[in-house]
């Protein structure tokens, strides 16, 4: 028997239609007890909850918005991923979720959860929503407490009818609705209590349903009532479950909900406005820190800002009283000189009037929203502005300053075309963080510049100009800076003749940059030649090196290769403190020296060091070198060890400093220098 034909119709939009949803929101009201309800829309990621679920989740209903991520970060650490997954899979199969975990409260709290729900899906498996109940069955577990708890809690009105029409069960919600105590309903039939139902919407409903075994839902106004009620009917063996509520307040309750789907909406857009705010910035940083040159990081800075800022950009560096251009970029590469030649049309100094000069002289940026007000900073014919202002599209312009630890450094400049909505104040705060980075790469620049110039400077007065000339060896040295934009480092050599005879070589690299490292390596240099000179055999320096720079200096790290060569035994001894192993070429071949060494100084004040000692023949060659001659970060270090040998093999008979010049290039090739390189070659006469 079909439904009537007065029933309203329910469209359905999956699978499973909104009366399966029901039917399930209602079973599973039956199985737990005091329950807190859900309905999560998966496509959009929202989640609806009732107010009882926020309340047993330790929050207030009206303040708490509940989110997915919120509920996993609350699950006990060992219920969390089954929890997921199984969620997943009922997503993924249509299948009914069912499972019970734990969950801590805000207060500390773990209490025992049973969540049972069911997917809804579209016609081609998608899933849509997850709607059902939760009930807290850390003390109640009983099937008929739970039952008996959930009619009780929830918020629908709900009664059951026998098979003669009869009330079997009213809860507190229905007698509220139907203004009857339970002890005037149970045992009564439907039909004398309410005889207004019969011949109306509710008696066909009913009566369906039980003949066909099929769910009814309707809404139909209910005179006695005073109220249109949307009613839900669902048949069994033992009569109907018949379940209600007031359409208006639901209604309402649809009303709040899109206004908060509209909140919501403005919030997930505000958040990705953010998003790519940050991501903006986060780019210009590494961009920016990705070099040490002034005026290339101002490049870079004003390539970025095109188009996602402006449409042209410029940048100006304070420079004395002028403000000097430095770059120019427009997002039609062809324009980027027509933008520089009315960049420099405009006054450039800082006493002009000049939207960048205020700027400079103020610190505070500026905002220039219509052509008139840029047209008048030009102070060109109008004609001419026009024209110009044609062909590279100006609409509306800003400037912010550059400035860093109270000084201003220079002013950037941006220039939106006339399809561009003229700039506001979110505009100018996003140049204004732009140049606030751009500021500090600036004179991050500026500092190493000048530290680099000084350390430069340290370390050409530290190291010696030639190495001396010493009867038993000729010692010959080639030293490479690190290339333009990275720090100098603390390579360091020499060589000296000891009192009894021998002849000292040594190669170090102190671990760091710049004007620390350099120092550092002074005083490693002098504190050798101090030692040295004592006539003590390599490992004796290195120990009395290690203890001192560790007393000294606590913080300083080094490695090096010192070797003591003497003539009247023809015996190299060396000691090796964590360095690169000396390669020895003789007439028997090449080898690294590596049997013997320690750990670098400063690293340990009680190591301990070895020497190593081999037989040199006349012409044999020893190369000591420092790390960035076979290392960098675009290969492995065996490597570079190889391409050394392969260099060392081919050198001939030239003069050792055109040796050592020599190994340094067949060994480093085209490769960019990332580090200090230094080699020394020591030939036996």
């Amino acid at each position: 028997m079909a439904p009537d034909d007065d029933a309203p119709t329910v469209t359905v939009p999956a699978a499973r239609s909104a009366v399966d949803v029901d039917a399930a929101k209602l079973t599973l009201a039956l199985e737990i007890a005091q329950i807190g309800s859900y309905d999560w829309d998966v496509a959009r990621d929202t989640m609806s909850w009732s107010h009882q679920l926020i309340r047993m989740w330790g929050e207030d209903p009206e303040t708490f918005v509940p989110t997915y991520d919120d509920f996993l970060a609350r699950l006990h650490p060992d219920d969390r991923e089954t929890t997921a997954e199984a969620v997943r899979a009922s997503l993924a199969t249509g299948h009914p979720f069912e499972r019970e975990y734990r969950f801590v409260r805000p207060d500390g709290q773990v209490r025992r959860w049973l969540s049972r729900g069911r997917p809804l899906l579209s016609d081609d498996g998608t899933p849509l929503a997850l709607v059902g109940m939760v009930v807290d069955v850390t003390q109640a577990r009983s099937t008929d407490e739970r039952i008996a708890r959930t009619l009780e809690s929830i918020t629908d009105a709900f009664f059951a009818l026998d098979t003669e029409w009869r009330f079997t069960y009213v809860n507190a919600e229905a007698e509220r609705v139907l203004f009857r105590a339970r002890g005037e309903l149970l045992g009564r039939s439907v039909w004398e209590c309410f005889p207004e139902a019969i011949g109306s919407t509710f008696e066909r409903a009913y009566r369906t349903a039980a003949a066909t075994g099929e769910p009814s839902r309707f809404e139909e106004f209910f005179e006695p009532l005073n109220g249109i009620f949307e009613v839900r009917v669902y048949p069994s063996d033992d009569g109907l479950s018949v379940y209600f509520h007031d359409v208006t307040g639901n209604r309402r309750m649809q009303a709040e909900l899109a206004a908060l789907a509209e909140v919501n909406e403005r919030a997930l857009k505000e958040a990705e406005e953010a998003r790519d705010r940050q991501t903006f910035l986060g780019a210009a940083s590494t961009l920016i820190a990705a070099s040490l040159d002034r005026e290339e990081v101002l490049r870079r800075v004003t390539a970025l800002a095109v188009p996602r800022l402006a449409d042209w950009a410029s940048v100006y560096l304070v420079d004395g009283l002028l403000l000097r251009r430095v770059a120019v970029a427009h997002r039609d590469p062809s324009l980027a000189a027509l933008a520089a030649s009315l960049v420099d049309r405009l006054p450039v100094t800082l006493d002009s009037r000049a939207v960048a000069a205020e700027v400079a002289r103020t610190g505070r940026p500026a905002l220039l929203t219509s052509l008139e007000d840029i047209k008048e900073q030009a102070r060109m014919p109008g004609d001419e502005f026009a024209a110009i202002a044609q062909r590279l599209g100006i609409g509306s312009a800003m400037a912010v300053p550059l400035s860093a630890r109270g000084r201003v450094l220079g002013v950037m400049s941006f220039s939106g075309g006339p399809d561009r909505a003229p700039y506001t104040d979110d505009d100018l705060d996003l140049a204004t963080a732009l140049g606030t980075r751009a500021s500090v790469a600036v004179l991050n620049a500026e500092l190493f510049e000048r530290e680099h110039g000084l350390a430069v400077a340290l370390q050409r007065a530290i190291l010696p100009p030639r190495t001396p000339g010493l009867p038993s060896l000729d010692i010959g040295v080639h030293y490479l800076p690190a290339s333009a934009g990275v720090e100098v480092g603390g390579d360091w050599y020499d060589s000296l003749p000891l009192p009894d005879g021998r002849v000292g070589v040594v190669v170090g690299d102190v671990a760091g940059h710049g004007l620390q490292a350099a120092a550092t390596m002074g005083q490693l240099r002098n504190s050798l030649r101090a030692f040295a000179f004592d006539g003590d055999d390599p490992d004796v320096v290195v120990r009395r090196l290690n203890r001192l720079i560790t007393v000294t200096d606590p913080e300083a790290i080094a490695t090096l290769v010192y070797a003591i060569f003497d003539p009247a035994t023809t015996t190299l001894t060396w000691c090796n403190a964590g360095h690169m192993p000396p390669l020895l070429r003789t007439s028997s071949g090449l080898r690294f020296l590596a049997e013997v060494g320690g750990p670098p100084i400063g690293a340990d004040p009680d190591a301990t060091y070895r020497c190593g000692r081999d037989r040199l023949e006349p012409a044999d060659v020893l190369v000591l070198y420092t790390d960035g001659l076979v290392e960098d970060r675009t290969r492995d270090i065996t490597a570079g060890l190889d391409e050394l040998s392969a260099a060392v093999a081919r050198l001939e008979g030239e003069d050792v400093t055109t040796m050592a010049a020599e190994v340094a290039r067949l060994a480093m090739g085209t490769r960019r220098r990332d580090d200090d390189v230094c080699v020394l070659v020591a030939r036996t006469r």
